[in-house]
């Protein structure tokens, strides 16, 4: 009985801590469904430092799509530089985060620790890199991967992009590269539609 009590309190603490980490990203910044979240320097330098690693762990965990647990001691080293440092660019957990001069903290995921292509069917439903849910339709069988620098360089010269190439103008060079496609046995791209966010005014360039 002990332990189910036990378990019972930490579930209920852990919702706790989400709502308010919720409640935080709501207040400070945004997310976006490309797989980006951001928030403001000066408000991440006000939460108690206990809440602030949870909160950071939590959010790696999400955006890095990781399935084992980040080392604690490496988080409180990323948020201790988040709080002292101006500005940085480093990685964890298989996410960028960047503090930008302007006092914008911005995470996405890393490009280099997205997964192989996937051989998948048409109708299949498959979860890409533990972060998106991806059906193939259209009768067509292909390949999910990352964007990457190849995929990139065919969607800016390819026809009847617009709409995509602006939604993917809007997000970082290195987060766009992570973005999930999914490359037809014709060589043809498909852009997964995501209903994109507005990040001019909020990400580090």
């Amino acid at each position: 009985k002990s332990i189910q009590r036990f378990s019972k309190i930490m579930g209920s603490l852990r919702g706790i801590i989400d709502h308010h980490c919720r409640d935080f990203i709501k207040y400070s910044g945004g997310v976006s469904s490309l797989g980006l979240i951001w928030f403001e320097a000066s408000d991440f330098n006000k939460l108690p430092p206990y809440f602030a690693e949870l909160m950071m762990g939590r959010i790696l965990r999400s955006i890095g799509g990781a399935s084992k647990p980040i080392k604690k001691r490496r988080i409180g080293k990323l948020c201790k530089n988040l709080t002292d440092k101006p500005s940085l660019s480093e990685t964890l957990g298989g996410c960028i985060v960047q503090k930008s001069e302007k006092g914008s903290i911005l995470i996405y995921r890393e490009y280099a620790k997205c997964p192989a292509p996937i051989v998948c069917l048409s109708g299949e439903t498959f979860r890409w890199d533990n972060r998106f849910e991806i059906t193939v339709s259209g009768g067509q069988s292909g390949v999910i991967e990352a964007l990457g620098h190849h995929g990139w360089r065919q969607v800016t010269k390819a026809k009847n992009i617009s709409e995509h190439f602006s939604m993917l103008k809007q997000v970082p060079f290195k987060a766009r590269l992570s973005l999930p496609v999914i490359r037809h046995l014709d060589g043809g791209l498909s852009i997964p539609h995501f209903k994109g966010v507005n990040l001019a005014k909020t990400c580090v360039n």
